[in-house]
């Protein structure tokens, strides 16, 4: 679970850390041990306090002079009562942005080395007691302080074994002094009683070195641990607000999908007892509403759902930008034209590395958001050079975002305030903020249009665009004219019937000559029989395990290479044509009239 550089060493180092960094060296780690260590310190102080104390009481009641047992106890107090406050200092230091006092070494290796001092003073001086007392003690008394300051020591492993060399230091000074008192004292087995020190420092070292590779441990975990409970609490995060945007998503999708459908089904119903033809027109005209109405949200949530499949991929190319938004206007004009609004374009020339197909769904977005929301007065696109690039500004005359709901707007599936009496999911800002991720731009920022209504701004950075100094239109122009289909013969192949014969249907209007199979061994037989086909549409997932893409092969191996598309409403096919590996067109689900029509006239026009 952790990094190479971050496994535990077999034995820490006893002696500190060179000036220079040492490679693989964890500094938050290491950080996280000293301050361990410091607060043991500032929490344990009280122990050695009271010891010196104790180790008072027994000098006076041992028969040394009470002056001179005030001038060692008195000094030793004050020295752990300093050395405390200057290490609660020190930890708290180690929690401040910033390096240490020398440019380029770590703060906790300053701290280790005044820590190192201050446990070093204070060991001097405990261990100077015995080699300025014993000599004058009686012989309990000369024995009961041996002991207390051989168990200081091995008391101390608990606070200071954090960092073996401040224990052994610490420890060395105090049995040192330990020695020299009984030295002085005329002890004849000094020098036994060294080595017995000596072995007891370095048994209580190996148990300090095992205490700190215990620590060590124990803070990697707790890191470990900390970084486990960060990341679950960033994906609870996003899970609540997956489930939340699928709420509202359920909330606003059991009204507004069930509408058009109501629609449709009473309509429907009226086609049972029309009489005329103006009712019929009638009819159609309202039914037409409601299929529009349906279409553009399935759409908005098919766009989105290829968003969050990862589905759909930027192809960058120089675009105009002035013709695109003009572009943009032209399709939503009836729209405003409808409310009294006026389209204004104030777009400078320029270029845009972009995807054009995608751009425009972002412009398009913005525009029907503006227009929504927009009872009078204008919509205004507009462009102008800033510090962060060019901006592209898409601004209204309407209802404006009110501020508590400002940093909602891009969230999936939310609806502000009025929103309900307006069709829609909530899906159209989302889809833009992602959309300009895609493109590598910068926004949406939404912000207020002074005197009324609201401004939505999209950044593109200066390696994205460059002046452009002609406003000649090389964007591919609609379809003006209704295409001559008369005569098409087209191969179509479905295996759901009621969409089969509805494709027939509209096919016969049209003036085609339409040849219907539901399935692949239906649609190879009739291949077979007829002299000639032109187009071949053929869904793709058909009933007899058969796909789209491996019927064309085949039918193509019959009737030639002829024009073929791929009516489907899995997204994945057409990442996959986008990417090259499917040659012919691919239509999604549902298809409208305008976009199949378009198809077919290429295709008749590659015909003739």
């Amino acid at each position: 679970m952790t990094h190479p550089s971050a496994e535990r060493p077999r034995d820490p180092p006893m002696t500190p850390a060179p000036a220079a960094d040492t490679p693989g060296e964890d500094h938050a780690l290491e950080t996280e041990r000293m301050a361990f260590a410091l607060g043991q310190s500032v929490r344990q102080n009280f122990a050695p306090m009271a010891a010196c104390v104790v180790v008072a009481l027994a000098l006076a009641g041992g028969g040394a002079p009470i002056w001179q047992v005030l001038l060692w106890v008195v000094p030793a107090l004050g020295i752990y009562w300093v050395r405390r406050r200057r290490l609660d200092t020190l930890r708290r230091s180690l929690g401040e942005p910033g390096a240490a006092a020398a440019a380029g070494t770590p703060r906790w290796r300053w701290v280790l080395r005044e820590y190192i001092g201050l446990t070093g003073v204070a060991g001097a001086w405990v261990g100077a007691c015995p080699a300025w007392f014993m000599s004058g003690l009686s012989g309990g008394t000369q024995l009961f302080t041996s002991t207390v300051l051989c168990g200081w020591v091995a008391a101390s492993l608990a606070v200071l074994g954090v960092y073996p060399l401040v224990f052994v230091v610490y420890s060395a000074l105090i049995l040192t002094g330990v020695a020299l008192g009984w030295a002085y004292a005329g002890l004849s087995q000094v020098i036994e009683l060294l080595l017995v020190e000596l072995a007891f420092i370095a048994v209580m070292a190996r148990s300090a070195r095992d205490f700190s590779q215990r620590v060590i441990e124990g803070l990697r975990i707790r890191r470990e641990n900390d970084a486990l409970m960060a990341a679950a609490q960033q994906a609870r995060l996003v899970a609540d607000e997956a489930n939340a945007a699928k709420s509202r998503f359920l909330a606003v999708a059991s009204h507004d999908l069930r509408q058009p459908l109501h629609a449709l089904s009473l309509l429907n119903g009226l086609l049972v007892h029309v009489d005329t033809v103006p009712k019929a027109r009638e009819l159609a005209n309202q039914m037409a509403q409601s299929i529009h109405a349906l279409d553009r949200l399935f759409g908005a949530v098919l766009d989105f759902s290829k968003l969050e499949a990862s589905a759909v991929s930027a192809e960058l190319q120089w675009i105009r930008l002035r013709p695109m938004v003009e572009r943009c206007m032209q399709i939503m004009n009836a729209h405003a034209q409808a409310k009294g609004l006026v389209m204004v374009n104030r777009v400078a020339s320029a270029e845009l590395l972009t995807d054009a197909l995608l751009f425009e769904r972002v412009l398009r977005n913005l525009l029907d958001n503006a227009i929504k929301y927009t009872s009078s007065g204008t919509v205004t696109v507009e462009t102008s050079e800033g510090p962060r690039g060019l901006e592209l500004v898409v601004s209204d005359t309407g209802c404006g975002i009110p501020a508590n709901v400002r940093g909602h707007i891009f969230k999936e599936y939310y609806q502000g305030p009025g929103a309900r009496q307006m069709p829609g999911l909530g899906l159209g800002l989302p889809i833009v903020r992602r959309l300009c991720g895609l493109l590598r731009l910068i926004g949406p920022e939404a912000s207020d249009n002074q005197p009324q209504g609201s401004r939505f701004t999209l950044i593109a950075p200066p390696m994205l665009w460059r002046p452009s100094g002609s406003s000649e239109d090389t964007i591919p122009q609609l379809l003006n004219d209704t295409p001559d289909l008369a005569g098409l013969r087209i191969l179509c192949v479905d295996d759901d019937g009621p969409s089969l014969a509805a494709l027939a249907s509209v096919l016969r209007v049209w003036g085609c000559q339409p040849h219907t199979a539901t399935s692949a061994k239906q649609a190879l037989a009739l291949a077979s029989e007829l002299d000639y086909v032109d187009v071949i549409l053929s869904d793709q997932d058909l009933s007899d395990g058969e796909t789209g893409v491996e019927l064309i092969g085949r039918l193509r191996d019959v009737l030639g290479e002829i024009p073929a598309a791929l009516v489907t409403g899995d997204p994945a096919i057409l990442a996959a044509q986008r990417q090259g590996d499917i040659e012919f067109p691919v239509l999604t689900k549902p298809v409208r009239h305008d976009d199949l029509k378009a198809m077919l006239h290429v295709f008749k026009e590659l015909e003739d």
